[in-house]
């Protein structure tokens, strides 16, 4: 039978061995970050009245986080907003329904904030290397957002009628688009070896010309055909020549000797000495 000191010394072992087998390091993290992900999410269900109604809060969420140290922030009319309303939308056209579904919720907020992040990222490289976009091409942008469309087409009535304050929400947004494009080209575009490069610059040096007229030569007039032979008769003589082929030099020398002193023809010679088959 146990005293009670005993048992009180195997209820403190028992504790301990508890504690030794908590998980510890990365694992405490990644369920610290767990419950808070789903905690953010509960109170913006809870002070959000309604993803896909207006998106309006009665009181400010906590930031999500932040990168490079800004914010990962929900807030009226700002991008994770737009996030969450879109990416419900999404969920909701699939048939998907919030309807006090908490995995469902988890879902929405956990993606928007994926996109918020990497938003985030994008224009902080832009600031970083000091990428802007021009009032000119900020303006084209303006001309084709479809929320001054009307007809398919620009409506300048429209654009008057919007407010300044939301003509300059909408341009902000455009503005972050186009410096998010800026680096995504960059960054997905093919980069030129520096080869590919010098080719390209080799092109672009000074080049000689050459012009010139090529006429057939039928066209060419007879007289001058005519002036060019006899000026150039030696190029036009024609002689026929007979020979005798022999494989030693010392019996050609002799057949040679023959012939010029006419003990032998050049005929008879051909015929009895050539080794060719002429």
């Amino acid at each position: 039978m146990s005293s009670p000191n005993q048992k009180e010394q195997n209820s403190a072992d028992s504790r301990k061995k508890d504690k030794e087998k908590r998980p510890v390091g990365r694992n405490s993290f990644v369920y610290i970050g767990t419950i808070v992900i789903l905690i953010i999410t509960v109170i913006a269900f809870v002070f959000v009245p309604s993803i896909g109604g207006g998106m309006g809060y009665s009181s400010k969420l906590p930031d999500f986080g932040s990168y490079a140290g800004r914010p990962i922030r929900y807030e009226q009319g700002g991008y994770m907003a737009r996030q969450v309303k879109d990416i419900d939308e999404q969920l909701k056209s699939r048939g998907y329904a919030q309807m006090d579904n908490q995995f469902f919720a988890y879902q929405v907020w956990k993606a928007a904030f994926d996109r918020t992040v990497v938003h985030t990222a994008l224009l902080n490289e832009a600031r970083k290397v000091g990428i802007t976009v021009s009032k000119a091409r900020l303006d084209d942008a303006v001309l084709e957002d479809p929320e001054f469309f009307e007809n398919g087409s620009f409506s300048l009535e429209r654009y008057r009628e919007t407010s300044e304050s939301a003509k300059l929400s909408i341009r902000n947004t455009l503005e972050e688009e186009i410096l998010k494009g800026y680096i995504l080209d960059d960054a997905l575009s093919l980069r030129p070896s520096k080869r590919e490069i010098a080719f390209l610059r080799s092109m672009a040096r000074d080049e000689r010309v050459i012009e010139y007229v090529e006429l057939p030569f039928s066209d060419f007039p007879d007289a001058k055909k005519a002036s060019f032979g006899q000026e150039n008769a030696a190029k036009f003589r024609k002689m026929d020549l007979s020979r005798i082929t022999l494989n030693d030099e010392k019996e050609a020398n002799a057949v040679q000797a023959k012939v010029k002193d006419g003990t032998l023809s050049f005929e008879e010679a051909a015929k009895t000495h050539s080794k060719d088959a002429w």
